[in-house]
Protein backbone atom coordinates (compact mmCIF):
# COMPACT_ATOMS: atom_id res chain seq x y z
CA UNK A 1 0.00 0.00 0.00
CA UNK A 2 1.25 3.33 -0.87
CA UNK A 3 -1.53 4.66 1.77
CA UNK A 4 -4.17 3.34 4.06
CA UNK A 5 -7.18 4.19 5.58
CA UNK A 6 -9.53 3.17 7.21
CA UNK A 7 -12.73 5.90 7.24
CA UNK A 8 -10.77 8.60 5.92
CA UNK A 9 -9.38 9.50 2.79
CA UNK A 10 -6.60 7.53 0.51
CA UNK A 11 -4.77 10.48 -1.53
CA UNK A 12 -1.52 11.33 -3.63
CA UNK A 13 0.22 8.48 -2.79
CA UNK A 14 2.90 6.71 -4.41
CA UNK A 15 4.47 2.99 -5.32
CA UNK A 16 7.17 2.35 -6.73
CA UNK A 17 8.37 -0.94 -7.36
CA UNK A 18 11.72 -1.59 -9.38
CA UNK A 19 13.21 -4.03 -12.13
CA UNK A 20 15.54 -6.16 -9.72
CA UNK A 21 12.56 -6.87 -6.98
CA UNK A 22 11.29 -10.10 -6.00
CA UNK A 23 7.41 -9.93 -5.79
CA UNK A 24 5.84 -13.64 -5.55
CA UNK A 25 1.60 -13.10 -5.53
CA UNK A 26 0.82 -9.65 -3.64
CA UNK A 27 -1.85 -7.19 -4.06
CA UNK A 28 -0.60 -3.32 -4.80
CA UNK A 29 -2.75 -0.26 -4.17
CA UNK A 30 -1.43 3.22 -4.83
CA UNK A 31 -4.22 4.12 -2.14
CA UNK A 32 -6.79 2.36 -0.53
CA UNK A 33 -9.69 3.50 1.98
CA UNK A 34 -11.70 0.54 3.78
CA UNK A 35 -15.01 2.79 3.99
CA UNK A 36 -16.49 5.58 3.34
CA UNK A 37 -13.50 8.05 1.99
CA UNK A 38 -12.10 8.84 -1.10
CA UNK A 39 -8.76 6.98 -3.10
CA UNK A 40 -7.93 9.95 -5.68
CA UNK A 41 -4.59 10.52 -7.57
CA UNK A 42 -2.64 7.96 -6.44
CA UNK A 43 0.01 6.96 -8.79
CA UNK A 44 1.63 3.21 -9.14
CA UNK A 45 4.85 2.57 -11.54
CA UNK A 46 5.91 -1.28 -11.72
CA UNK A 47 8.71 -2.23 -13.37
CA UNK A 48 8.66 -5.85 -12.35
CA UNK A 49 10.78 -8.29 -14.52
CA UNK A 50 8.04 -10.77 -15.97
CA UNK A 51 9.09 -13.96 -13.88
CA UNK A 52 10.11 -12.59 -10.91
CA UNK A 53 7.29 -9.97 -10.05
CA UNK A 54 4.29 -11.42 -9.88
CA UNK A 55 1.17 -9.52 -8.94
CA UNK A 56 -2.50 -10.80 -7.84
CA UNK A 57 -3.95 -7.68 -8.18
CA UNK A 58 -3.20 -3.93 -8.90
CA UNK A 59 -4.94 -1.21 -8.13
CA UNK A 60 -4.23 2.32 -8.76
CA UNK A 61 -7.06 3.44 -5.92
CA UNK A 62 -9.31 1.46 -3.92
CA UNK A 63 -12.66 2.48 -2.02
CA UNK A 64 -15.06 0.77 -0.55
CA UNK A 65 -17.72 3.74 -0.30
CA UNK A 66 -15.66 7.01 -1.93
CA UNK A 67 -14.86 8.10 -5.30
CA UNK A 68 -11.43 6.78 -7.13
CA UNK A 69 -10.57 9.63 -9.36
CA UNK A 70 -7.31 10.85 -10.87
CA UNK A 71 -5.30 7.36 -10.21
CA UNK A 72 -2.68 6.57 -12.14
CA UNK A 73 -0.95 3.16 -13.23
CA UNK A 74 2.19 2.57 -15.03
CA UNK A 75 3.10 -1.26 -15.62
CA UNK A 76 6.14 -1.82 -17.62
CA UNK A 77 6.58 -5.62 -16.81
CA UNK A 78 5.53 -8.33 -14.40
CA UNK A 79 2.79 -10.97 -14.68
CA UNK A 80 -0.68 -10.27 -13.31
CA UNK A 81 -3.14 -12.96 -12.26
CA UNK A 82 -6.07 -11.53 -11.28
CA UNK A 83 -7.12 -7.77 -12.27
CA UNK A 84 -5.20 -4.37 -13.07
CA UNK A 85 -7.37 -1.76 -12.23
CA UNK A 86 -6.74 2.31 -12.26
CA UNK A 87 -9.38 3.23 -9.75
CA UNK A 88 -12.51 1.55 -8.28
CA UNK A 89 -14.49 3.27 -6.30
CA UNK A 90 -18.18 2.84 -4.69
CA UNK A 91 -19.30 6.64 -5.45
CA UNK A 92 -17.33 6.48 -8.73
CA UNK A 93 -14.37 6.54 -10.77
CA UNK A 94 -13.18 8.95 -12.80
CA UNK A 95 -10.58 10.11 -14.81
CA UNK A 96 -8.24 6.84 -13.80
CA UNK A 97 -4.91 6.30 -16.16
CA UNK A 98 -3.88 2.70 -17.23
CA UNK A 99 -0.72 2.54 -19.07
CA UNK A 100 0.86 -1.15 -20.09
CA UNK A 101 4.25 -0.93 -21.74
CA UNK A 102 4.62 -4.33 -21.70
CA UNK A 103 3.85 -7.56 -18.91
CA UNK A 104 2.37 -10.87 -18.78
CA UNK A 105 -1.43 -11.37 -18.65
CA UNK A 106 -1.57 -14.71 -20.21
CA UNK A 107 -3.02 -16.10 -17.00
CA UNK A 108 -5.48 -13.20 -15.68
CA UNK A 109 -8.70 -14.45 -14.31
CA UNK A 110 -11.06 -11.01 -14.25
CA UNK A 111 -9.96 -7.64 -16.05
CA UNK A 112 -7.65 -4.93 -17.11
CA UNK A 113 -10.03 -1.59 -16.24
CA UNK A 114 -9.43 2.05 -16.36
CA UNK A 115 -12.45 2.73 -13.94
CA UNK A 116 -14.62 0.94 -11.69
CA UNK A 117 -17.62 1.37 -9.81
CA UNK A 118 -20.88 -0.38 -9.22
CA UNK A 119 -23.19 2.46 -8.52
CA UNK A 120 -21.25 5.78 -9.64
CA UNK A 121 -19.91 7.08 -12.90
CA UNK A 122 -16.90 5.69 -14.48
CA UNK A 123 -16.01 9.11 -17.32
CA UNK A 124 -13.05 10.11 -18.69
CA UNK A 125 -10.96 6.91 -18.14
CA UNK A 126 -8.10 5.67 -20.53
CA UNK A 127 -6.66 2.15 -20.93
CA UNK A 128 -3.45 2.39 -23.46
CA UNK A 129 -1.62 -1.36 -23.79
CA UNK A 130 1.59 -0.95 -26.32
CA UNK A 131 2.70 -4.51 -26.02
CA UNK A 132 2.28 -7.66 -23.77
CA UNK A 133 4.42 -11.00 -23.43
CA UNK A 134 4.05 -13.22 -26.21
CA UNK A 135 1.62 -10.41 -27.59
CA UNK A 136 -1.03 -12.54 -26.09
CA UNK A 137 -4.11 -11.23 -24.45
CA UNK A 138 -6.33 -13.39 -22.56
CA UNK A 139 -8.15 -10.71 -20.30
CA UNK A 140 -11.00 -8.60 -20.81
CA UNK A 141 -10.02 -4.81 -21.66
CA UNK A 142 -12.41 -2.10 -20.29
CA UNK A 143 -12.05 1.83 -20.24
CA UNK A 144 -15.04 2.65 -18.15
CA UNK A 145 -17.58 0.20 -16.06
CA UNK A 146 -20.50 2.13 -13.91
CA UNK A 147 -23.59 1.69 -12.79
CA UNK A 148 -24.55 4.98 -13.39
CA UNK A 149 -22.62 6.23 -16.34
CA UNK A 150 -19.50 5.01 -18.37
CA UNK A 151 -18.39 7.87 -20.89
CA UNK A 152 -15.76 9.68 -22.42
CA UNK A 153 -13.32 6.61 -22.06
CA UNK A 154 -10.85 5.41 -24.38
CA UNK A 155 -8.84 2.16 -25.20
CA UNK A 156 -6.09 2.10 -26.98
CA UNK A 157 -4.51 -1.35 -28.05
CA UNK A 158 -1.06 -1.90 -29.84
CA UNK A 159 0.01 -5.48 -32.13
CA UNK A 160 -1.23 -8.13 -30.15
CA UNK A 161 -3.69 -11.30 -30.11
CA UNK A 162 -6.64 -10.90 -28.01
CA UNK A 163 -7.95 -14.18 -27.06
CA UNK A 164 -12.22 -15.73 -26.80
CA UNK A 165 -11.82 -14.27 -23.13
CA UNK A 166 -10.55 -10.48 -24.00
CA UNK A 167 -13.44 -8.75 -25.01
CA UNK A 168 -12.64 -4.76 -25.78
CA UNK A 169 -15.11 -2.17 -24.23
CA UNK A 170 -14.80 1.06 -24.60
CA UNK A 171 -17.52 2.15 -21.88
CA UNK A 172 -19.79 -0.29 -20.56
CA UNK A 173 -22.96 1.09 -17.93
CA UNK A 174 -26.38 -0.03 -16.05
CA UNK A 175 -26.94 -2.76 -14.11
CA UNK A 176 -30.33 -4.99 -14.79
CA UNK A 177 -32.42 -3.24 -12.21
CA UNK A 178 -30.60 0.23 -12.19
CA UNK A 179 -29.70 1.56 -16.05
CA UNK A 180 -27.15 3.37 -17.21
CA UNK A 181 -25.40 5.50 -20.22
CA UNK A 182 -22.62 5.04 -22.04
CA UNK A 183 -21.69 8.05 -24.48
CA UNK A 184 -18.74 9.33 -26.33
CA UNK A 185 -16.32 5.88 -25.51
CA UNK A 186 -13.19 5.41 -28.36
CA UNK A 187 -11.80 2.30 -28.83
CA UNK A 188 -8.81 2.67 -30.78
CA UNK A 189 -7.24 -0.96 -32.38
CA UNK A 190 -4.10 -0.96 -34.24
CA UNK A 191 -2.54 -4.48 -36.06
CA UNK A 192 -5.02 -6.23 -33.18
CA UNK A 193 -6.31 -10.15 -33.97
CA UNK A 194 -9.58 -9.86 -32.40
CA UNK A 195 -10.91 -13.07 -30.77
CA UNK A 196 -13.88 -11.61 -28.74
CA UNK A 197 -16.32 -8.77 -28.81
CA UNK A 198 -14.94 -5.43 -29.51
CA UNK A 199 -17.75 -2.49 -28.39
CA UNK A 200 -17.20 1.24 -28.17
CA UNK A 201 -20.22 1.57 -26.06
CA UNK A 202 -22.68 -0.85 -24.00
CA UNK A 203 -25.47 0.26 -21.98
CA UNK A 204 -28.74 -1.94 -20.31
CA UNK A 205 -31.18 0.81 -19.67
CA UNK A 206 -29.76 3.67 -20.69
CA UNK A 207 -28.04 5.39 -24.09
CA UNK A 208 -25.32 4.43 -25.86
CA UNK A 209 -24.58 7.47 -28.27
CA UNK A 210 -21.56 8.75 -30.15
CA UNK A 211 -19.24 5.89 -29.53
CA UNK A 212 -16.16 5.06 -32.03
CA UNK A 213 -14.28 2.31 -32.65
CA UNK A 214 -11.18 2.97 -34.82
CA UNK A 215 -9.68 -0.40 -36.12
CA UNK A 216 -6.51 -0.05 -38.60
CA UNK A 217 -5.12 -3.87 -40.10
CA UNK A 218 -6.04 -6.96 -37.95
CA UNK A 219 -8.72 -9.19 -37.71
CA UNK A 220 -11.88 -9.98 -35.69
CA UNK A 221 -11.57 -13.60 -35.59
CA UNK A 222 -14.99 -13.96 -33.47
CA UNK A 223 -17.45 -12.01 -31.84
CA UNK A 224 -19.34 -8.94 -33.42
CA UNK A 225 -17.79 -5.72 -33.54
CA UNK A 226 -20.34 -3.00 -32.47
CA UNK A 227 -20.25 0.87 -32.10
CA UNK A 228 -23.23 1.51 -29.68
CA UNK A 229 -25.67 -1.02 -27.81
CA UNK A 230 -28.39 -0.56 -25.54
CA UNK A 231 -30.12 -3.77 -23.63
CA UNK A 232 -32.82 -3.69 -21.62
CA UNK A 233 -33.05 -4.00 -17.82
CA UNK A 234 -35.55 -5.70 -16.00
CA UNK A 235 -38.21 -2.99 -16.23
CA UNK A 236 -38.25 -3.57 -20.09
CA UNK A 237 -36.21 -0.10 -20.84
CA UNK A 238 -33.53 0.46 -23.27
CA UNK A 239 -31.72 3.69 -24.67
CA UNK A 240 -31.31 4.66 -27.78
CA UNK A 241 -28.16 3.90 -29.92
CA UNK A 242 -27.67 7.13 -32.13
CA UNK A 243 -24.62 8.79 -33.94
CA UNK A 244 -22.00 5.65 -33.51
CA UNK A 245 -18.92 5.61 -35.78
CA UNK A 246 -17.04 2.45 -37.26
CA UNK A 247 -14.09 3.25 -38.91
CA UNK A 248 -12.16 0.12 -40.32
CA UNK A 249 -8.94 -0.08 -42.70
CA UNK A 250 -7.10 -2.27 -43.94
CA UNK A 251 -9.01 -5.30 -41.58
CA UNK A 252 -8.49 -8.48 -43.30
CA UNK A 253 -11.38 -10.22 -41.64
CA UNK A 254 -14.62 -9.16 -39.74
CA UNK A 255 -17.65 -11.00 -38.21
CA UNK A 256 -20.62 -9.55 -37.47
CA UNK A 257 -20.67 -5.71 -37.69
CA UNK A 258 -22.96 -2.93 -36.34
CA UNK A 259 -22.94 0.91 -36.03
CA UNK A 260 -25.79 1.18 -33.08
CA UNK A 261 -28.24 -1.48 -31.81
CA UNK A 262 -30.72 -1.06 -29.41
CA UNK A 263 -33.49 -3.31 -27.77
CA UNK A 264 -35.80 -0.53 -27.54
CA UNK A 265 -34.65 2.22 -28.30
CA UNK A 266 -33.35 4.82 -31.86
CA UNK A 267 -30.17 3.36 -33.81
CA UNK A 268 -30.36 6.21 -36.14
CA UNK A 269 -27.41 8.50 -37.85
CA UNK A 270 -25.04 5.78 -36.93
CA UNK A 271 -21.96 5.67 -39.90
CA UNK A 272 -20.09 2.27 -40.67
CA UNK A 273 -17.28 2.53 -43.03
CA UNK A 274 -14.70 -0.45 -43.83
CA UNK A 275 -12.11 0.14 -46.76
CA UNK A 276 -10.28 -2.91 -46.86
CA UNK A 277 -7.64 -2.07 -49.67
CA UNK A 278 -4.16 -2.50 -48.68
CA UNK A 279 -0.95 -1.99 -51.11
CA UNK A 280 -3.46 -2.13 -53.78
CA UNK A 281 -5.77 -5.26 -53.65
CA UNK A 282 -8.55 -5.41 -51.45
CA UNK A 283 -8.74 -7.83 -49.17
CA UNK A 284 -11.17 -7.75 -46.17
CA UNK A 285 -13.42 -10.60 -45.59
CA UNK A 286 -16.81 -9.74 -44.05
CA UNK A 287 -18.09 -13.42 -42.56
CA UNK A 288 -21.67 -12.03 -40.87
CA UNK A 289 -24.01 -9.48 -41.54
CA UNK A 290 -23.66 -5.01 -41.78
CA UNK A 291 -25.67 -2.81 -40.16
CA UNK A 292 -25.18 0.80 -40.15
CA UNK A 293 -28.47 0.68 -37.21
CA UNK A 294 -30.46 -1.86 -36.18
CA UNK A 295 -33.44 -1.36 -33.58
CA UNK A 296 -36.10 -4.60 -31.94
CA UNK A 297 -38.23 -1.42 -31.06
CA UNK A 298 -37.80 2.11 -32.44
CA UNK A 299 -36.71 4.05 -35.60
CA UNK A 300 -33.90 3.08 -37.88
CA UNK A 301 -33.03 6.79 -39.73
CA UNK A 302 -30.30 8.36 -41.72
CA UNK A 303 -27.86 5.37 -41.25
CA UNK A 304 -24.96 5.20 -43.78
CA UNK A 305 -22.85 2.02 -44.71
CA UNK A 306 -19.49 2.65 -46.77
CA UNK A 307 -18.22 -0.84 -48.08
CA UNK A 308 -14.89 -1.74 -50.40
CA UNK A 309 -14.53 -5.30 -49.29
CA UNK A 310 -13.28 -8.71 -50.62
CA UNK A 311 -16.39 -10.12 -49.81
CA UNK A 312 -19.29 -10.36 -47.77
CA UNK A 313 -22.83 -11.33 -47.49
CA UNK A 314 -26.06 -9.22 -45.71
CA UNK A 315 -25.93 -5.29 -45.72
CA UNK A 316 -28.73 -3.05 -44.73
CA UNK A 317 -28.05 0.38 -43.98
CA UNK A 318 -31.06 1.12 -41.39
CA UNK A 319 -33.19 -1.91 -39.97
CA UNK A 320 -36.35 -1.66 -37.54
CA UNK A 321 -38.41 -4.28 -36.25
CA UNK A 322 -41.58 -2.47 -35.35
CA UNK A 323 -40.56 1.26 -36.17
CA UNK A 324 -39.65 3.46 -39.60
CA UNK A 325 -36.06 2.65 -41.79
CA UNK A 326 -36.21 5.53 -43.64
CA UNK A 327 -33.26 8.18 -45.40
CA UNK A 328 -30.33 4.99 -45.14
CA UNK A 329 -27.62 4.43 -47.13
CA UNK A 330 -25.35 2.11 -48.95
CA UNK A 331 -22.84 1.96 -50.99
CA UNK A 332 -20.85 -0.66 -51.71
CA UNK A 333 -17.57 -0.64 -54.43
CA UNK A 334 -16.92 -4.23 -56.05
CA UNK A 335 -16.60 -7.22 -53.98
CA UNK A 336 -18.12 -10.38 -53.94
CA UNK A 337 -21.58 -10.83 -51.83
CA UNK A 338 -23.20 -14.15 -51.19
CA UNK A 339 -26.06 -13.52 -48.74
CA UNK A 340 -29.48 -12.79 -49.89
CA UNK A 341 -30.03 -9.16 -49.21
CA UNK A 342 -28.72 -5.74 -49.73
CA UNK A 343 -30.82 -3.06 -48.02
CA UNK A 344 -31.29 0.64 -47.38
CA UNK A 345 -33.88 0.33 -45.21
CA UNK A 346 -35.55 -2.46 -43.87
CA UNK A 347 -38.96 -2.29 -41.46
CA UNK A 348 -40.30 -5.40 -40.49
CA UNK A 349 -44.05 -4.96 -38.52
CA UNK A 350 -45.76 -1.72 -38.99
CA UNK A 351 -43.56 1.06 -40.00
CA UNK A 352 -42.41 2.69 -43.38
CA UNK A 353 -39.64 2.49 -44.93
CA UNK A 354 -39.25 5.70 -47.30
CA UNK A 355 -36.17 7.75 -49.07
CA UNK A 356 -33.43 5.02 -48.46
CA UNK A 357 -30.46 4.47 -51.15
CA UNK A 358 -28.71 1.33 -52.79
CA UNK A 359 -25.40 2.25 -54.78
CA UNK A 360 -23.28 -0.43 -56.40
CA UNK A 361 -20.56 0.38 -58.25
Amino acid sequence: YGGYAQRDNATRNKVILEKDVVVNGANVYGGSSFDNGDASHNEVTLRGDNVKAQFLNVYGGLTSGGHADGNKVAFHGGKVRTALVGGEGGSGASSNEVTIENGDFSAATDWIIGGKSGRGSTDKNTVTIHKVVHDTLAVAVTGGKGGASASKNTVTLGKMTTTATATVTGGSAGEAVTGGEANGNTVNLTNVEAGAAVTGGEAIGGSANENKVNMTGGTVTAGDLIGGKTTADTAGKAGDANKNVLTLTKVRELQEVTGGESAQGTASENIVTIDGTDEDLVRTEIKGAVFGGYTAGGAANHNEVTLKVKSGKNVTGGNATKGDAEGNKVAIEGGSFTGKDILGGRSDVDGAANGNEVKLT
